[in-house]
């Protein structure tokens, strides 16, 4: 049965990469259409590396996953199968062969050109999609352990392409993050010196702070968390040191959780006992922080696609979250902030 489970896997993968491969190497001979395609291109090329990485890796490592993860897997890698052979089929109805003797790449039938972009979209929205319903369970896989996943992870990079290594060193990170004794030195020097000359602004609905230094144009978000009298100081010390050391892993674009800088210890005056900690986390951006609450008090129009968007990333913050080993207690619309853009898009976290 599990050499059966194995041979169906190989020949999905197989099957995914073809299609996959053939799908890029058509969007490739586009670029001779127009230039405005050569950006849908470029989203093309880097949301399927991302995915022939992933799907390697899983067919490398199948044997290590339970057979409910592999029914899983199964069903996830059928769905993107099909929908490469639609975009496959979608894109050869666009290109024609190369007659000439010193140049046999497909050339774009020219009175097509008009749907090469609507067609680019389409399939870049089809990857990103899959991409989105892909990631948790890839990255859950990160927590199992089993020295096949941490062989494959720590082959050398010479033998693969920097863009191949960098999705690979994102997965290295959660199962590091996940599996804390495979990095012993993670949780060292996780504490930061106090700051000094900095503004503290209090953000609107919420109890986290703007930090702003006078010598920088990038800001900080600080959370601060209390160390109530009572408690004994060092079991809080370990929370916060283990806390700050996994999310200092987080990637914030795929988590939707901010990147930790690290924590600084406060006292009420030298000598005395610890009153609090300051989480220092890496704003994305140098844009106004803003609170869901803060919309919502403000009745700030949001369309259906962007709620289902926050949605979403909500689902995927709070699985990371759980591969991590936390589980997040206090998710409420004073904790979930957004970014405003020059565009006035509100990128939230």
């Amino acid at each position: 049965m599990e050499l059966a489970a194995a041979a169906s896997v190989v020949t999905i993968v197989s099957t995914v990469l073809k299609h996959g491969n053939a799908v890029v190497e058509l969007y490739l001979s586009l670029k001779d259409a127009r230039s405005e395609v050569d950006e849908r291109i470029t989203q093309v090329e880097s949301h399927w590396q991302r995915t022939r990485v992933q799907i390697e890796f899983i067919e490398r490592t199948w044997t290590t996953l339970r057979p409910e993860h592999q029914t899983n897997q199964t069903e996830i890698l059928t769905l993107l199968n099909s929908k490469l052979k639609y975009a496959e089929r979608k894109v050869q109805g666009l290109v024609k062969k190369n007659k000439s003797a010193t140049d046999d790449r497909p050339k774009v039938k020219r009175w097509k050109y008009m749907f090469v972009k609507s067609y680019l979209d389409s399939v870049i929205s089809d990857l990103a999609k899959w991409q989105t319903l892909y990631d948790p369970s890839w990255y859950l896989i990160m927590a199992i352990a089993s020295p096949v996943i941490d062989a494959e992870l720590g082959k050398p990079g010479s033998s693969r392409s920097p863009g191949d290594m960098a999705v690979l060193d994102t997965a290295k990170g959660v199962r590091e993050a996940a599996v804390p004794k495979l990095a012993p030195d993670s949780e060292k020097n996780v504490f930061l010196p106090a700051v000094e000359r900095a503004d503290l602004i209090r953000i609107r609905y919420s109890s986290a702070l703007v930090m702003r230094r006078p010598t920088s144009s990038s800001i900080s978000i600080i959370e601060i968390i209390p160390c109530p009298t009572g408690d004994y100081v060092g079991s809080a010390t370990q929370d916060i040191r283990r806390l700050a050391s996994k999310l200092r892993r987080v990637d914030p674009k795929t988590f939707g959780i901010l990147q930790c800088r690290g924590a600084i210890k406060l006292y009420a005056s030298p000598g005395a006992r610890l009153t609090a900690f300051h989480v220092i986390l890496k704003a994305p951006s140098t844009g106004e922080p803003h609170t869901l609450r803060e919309n919502l008090t403000n009745r700030t129009d949001h369309t259906l696609t962007q709620r289902m968007t926050l949605a979403k990333r909500l689902a995927t913050s709070v699985s990371y979250v759980h591969t991590l080993g936390f589980v997040h207690k206090n998710i409420r619309p004073e904790n979930i902030l957004g970014f405003s853009s020059d565009d006035g898009k509100l990128d939230v976290f």
